[in-house]
């Protein structure tokens, strides 16, 4: 950092109050190009409040995968600089504590005016990618940082179960079948079906409407399915009444949550947005059981007789599951799990629960007949 005149960084996340950021205020007139990203509340929001007016410094809000390079260029000239690229974000952990890997490369190395180029673009399209933060952002980032607990997983001990989301593809099906899984995907399946063939939410008959939504009676004789699956919503009025009268609401909600491929926090939120309008109240049972019934292998549904299993094995305190916290602290350890992500050879029936494998958690969470 002493030796060159320019720093051109870009990093997933960035702490504050160590060594190196302390350094790095006094030297914050080299700072040319530095790139942070935002996902998860990474970045310490002291980091951001010391520099997000600093012209050299953008914030990546990246909605699709997770922003993650870490890439310190130290620069005097195009034949004059070091590249130091690995594992290490620029975070108080990496450079004390963690153990990390990193390569260094340099003007003097061979064809290294070629790879220069190539690491100048890669910059300048995160540059670009980059935005400015105002004040009002700010705070905002650093009230729901407060909100929302890091989990830290801890190693499995003997005789403790292993959490869900540690566990291989095997392991959760061995799990799942354990429990009482089958009438849950009788129900997802006729849920499925029901939006084939009507479309949307509120073109379906009052019943069927009452029946995904959680509340009414006949519906197990009727289509040979539970409604009780994922939690019901007998005593949440506000919600009955926009089934009832302004299912609208539902669909344009439902409508925010891509079908098929990849779901984003953005998706979610935008959803929730919508979802919304049924009431200023907290509906989260009411709108987590309408997200696991329409996308099945992104959501849980989240309410009195899961939460507390769930939370426990997430280690997050379940009053602080609310609307603008329920991705980050519950999908985004499932999803993000390495049995989340198999390949689609398999048997009809292990298909079947992959397709419908984040609700299915609920048969672990809540010991439903």
């Amino acid at each position: 950092m002493l030796n060159y005149n320019q720093y051109l960084w870009t990093v997933a996340w960035a702490d504050f109050n160590f060594e190196l950021s302390n350094l790095l205020v006094t030297k914050k007139s080299k700072i040319k190009k530095f790139c942070v990203g935002l996902q998860f509340f990474g970045t310490h929001p002291a980091f951001i409040e010391k520099f997000y007016t600093h012209p050299g410094v953008r914030f990546i809000e990246q909605t699709k995968g997770t922003y993650h390079p870490k890439l310190y260029l130290f620069r005097n000239s195009k034949t004059d600089w070091e590249l130091l690229i690995g594992s290490a974000n620029y975070t108080s952990s990496a450079f004390a504590n963690n153990t990390e890997a990193s390569i260094l490369i340099s003007s003097a190395d061979k064809s290294s005016s070629d790879f220069y180029e190539n690491i100048i673009d890669f910059i300048d399209n995160q540059w670009s990618n980059g935005k400015i933060l105002t004040e009002e952002y700010v705070k905002e980032y650093k009230k729901r940082k407060l909100k929302v607990r890091t989990y830290i997983p801890k190693l499995p001990s003997k005789g403790i179960r292993q959490p869900v989301f540690e566990k291989t593809w095997k392991d959760y099906l061995a799990e799942l079948k354990q429990e009482a899984y089958k009438g849950r995907i009788r129900f997802l399946d006729w849920v499925k079906n029901e939006f084939i063939k009507q479309g949307q939410f509120h073109k379906m008959n009052l019943q069927t409407r009452k029946s995904i939504a959680g509340f009414g009676k006949g519906e197990k004789e009727e289509h040979g399915v539970d409604i009780g699956c994922f939690g019901t919503t007998n005593a949440r009025g506000y919600f009955k009444n926009a089934v009832i009268d302004k299912p609208e609401i539902i669909t344009n909600a439902l409508s925010k949550i891509p079908k098929k491929g990849e779901v984003t926090k953005t998706d979610y939120q935008n959803f929730i947005r919508e979802f919304k309008k049924v009431s200023l109240q907290n509906e989260l049972a009411c709108a987590t059981r309408m997200l696991c019934l329409w996308r099945p292998d992104y959501f849980i549904n989240f309410n009195g007789k899961n939460e507390n299993a769930m939370c426990k094995e997430l280690q997050v305190n379940k009053s602080k599951v609310n609307y603008e916290t329920y991705w980050d602290m519950i999908v985004q350890p499932f999803i993000t799990s390495d049995w989340s992500k198999q390949d689609k050879s398999m048997q009809k029936l292990e298909l079947e629960i992959y397709n419908y494998r984040v609700a299915l958690l609920d048969c672990i969470y809540y010991k439903w007949a």
